[in-house]
Formats: C-alpha cells, structure tokens, sequence
C-alpha cells in the first residue's frame, strides 16, 4: 500500500466521521413522528454507520417532525405559530369537554 492510498483511505474515514457525527447531532435534535423512531436510528447508526448513514439522510430526514425554524420563508413564522397555538387550543377544549 503506498502513501497515496493510505492517505485516501484516512480522508474518506475522516469524510464518514463528520457525516456520522452529523448524523448523530441531527438525531438529539429533532422530533419524529413515531415515540421509537429515534431509537431505531440510533441503533441503525451504530451498528451499521455508512449504510445508517445515508438511510438517516434520505429516509429519516422524511419521517421527522418539521419544526417551525424548518418551514418555508413563504409563509411568516408568526402566521404559523398562530395556527398551531390555534390548533393546540382547539384540542384542549375539546379534551376538557371529555373528561
């Protein structure tokens, strides 16, 4: 094995770190829409990394909750904070009327 190679074997394990801790951090951070998600991922990231990897950026990346930083510049955030505060409202009446 010459110097060549062994340097880009070392800059693609460097290259999959990065991405991998990416992955990671992007994981703590972010709400999924189903309670065992997150742990489904964190065990796929670990025990498989380049293939957990580049499912948690295509495939995760869809079942994640979006948060309201996440939405569109098209639409204010205030506009949809308003709806969502509207929204938990009207489910709170509606829980208070049933119990």
């Amino acid at each position: 094995m010459n110097t060549q190679e062994i340097i880009l074997i070392c800059v693609c394990i460097i290259v999959m770190l990065g991405f991998w801790v990416a992955a990671l951090v992007d994981l703590k951070k972010r709400e999924f829409l189903y309670p065992n998600s997150k742990k489904i991922w964190l065990a796929l990231l670990i025990l498989l990394p380049p293939l957990g990897i580049i499912l948690y950026f295509i495939v995760g990346k869809q079942q994640r909750i979006q948060s309201i930083k996440d939405m569109p510049r098209t639409t204010s955030r205030s506009t949809k904070l308003d709806e969502v505060l509207k929204i938990l409202e009207e489910k709170n009446k509606k829980r208070k009327l049933f119990s």
